[in-house]
């Protein structure tokens, strides 16, 4: 497999979350029935303000930092770091068992097979997609964060049918105290692209178009990204000093349009940070 790092700089920003994968991918929604193990994962936090984050004891043996994890823990601003390695993650989520396959969701949050049977992120199983969670903290103010960056980027080594995988990853970032469910990518086609017998229900379709959230970038793309703070969708609030917890979902959409043959193979590099929106 093909290792395969793009090196992120971002500069200025309240937080930036900066998350690298690297998969050699072999799978198609309807007509192959392979996958592939994902290879590395490199999450980092940079803040040049107020916020932190922290790994959910996501294993739960009730340790995280080979501390106990509890209210007491979390509420403690000397257990939140400003740059969260690979190491911390996989000492709680250990993902390199996880064959990803695709998948779909009708809000972002339960994620199922094409045969509609549930999908797992267990690496025990082994699982499909990835899901972790951390704490995030703001420290002395009361912010509203939201997605900001989001990067997906084919390997130079792909060809250019494969190039189109970019186009068919998705994510989630949910917290509890947000109600609304938001799914972000880069290129919303729903559809099927080779066989009209199996052709995605407009309604289902209409409804998956209407989840995507609007991310923070240096372009725009209507109902995807934008370049104007204030129109992003929010993922969490947080009040000053009160950590909340944020789920993080990705997947391989089955029913993107350029999730099909063309993808065989291909390895990509996945970026994206977290902004403070509003200040209160």
């Amino acid at each position: 497999m093909t290792t395969f790092k793009k090196k992120i700089l971002l500069a200025g920003m309240v937080a930036i979350f900066a998350f690298v994968m690297t998969i050699g991918a072999t799978y198609a929604w309807f007509t192959v029935g392979q996958s592939s193990a994902v290879g590395t994962i490199d999450l980092t936090i940079q803040t040049s303000t107020s916020l932190m984050i922290v790994m959910d004891d996501v294993d739960g043996d009730g340790f995280v930092n080979g501390e106990t994890f509890d209210a007491a823990f979390r509420a403690d601003a000397t257990n939140y770091v400003t740059l969260l390695t690979t190491t911390m993650i996989q000492s709680e989520y250990d993902y390199t068992d996880i064959i990803m396959t695709p998948v779909t969701s009708e809000d972002g949050l339960v994620l199922i097979r094409e045969d509609l049977n549930p999908a797992s992120a267990d690496p025990a199983t082994p699982g499909e997609y990835l899901e972790f969670s951390v704490w995030i903290l703001s420290q002395d103010k009361d912010v509203d964060v939201s997605l900001m960056n989001m990067d997906i980027v084919s390997n130079e080594a792909n060809t250019p049918e494969q190039d189109v995988i970019v186009q068919a990853i998705r994510l989630s970032a949910k917290s509890g105290d947000n109600t609304d469910d938001y799914i972000f990518g880069i290129d919303k086609d729903y559809d099927y692209v080779y066989d009209n017998l199996d052709e995605i229900d407009g309604a289902a379709e209409t409804s998956l178009i209407d989840l995507h959230g609007t991310f923070y970038g240096g372009s725009v793309v209507a109902g995807e990204q934008t370049n104007v703070l204030l129109n992003t969708s929010i993922v969490v609030s947080l009040d000053a000093n009160v950590a909340e917890k944020v789920t993080i979902r990705i997947w391989i959409e089955g029913w993107d349009v350029d999730c099909n043959n063309n993808t065989l193979n291909a390895d990509f590099a996945i970026a994206f940070g977290f902004i403070v929106k509003e200040v209160f």
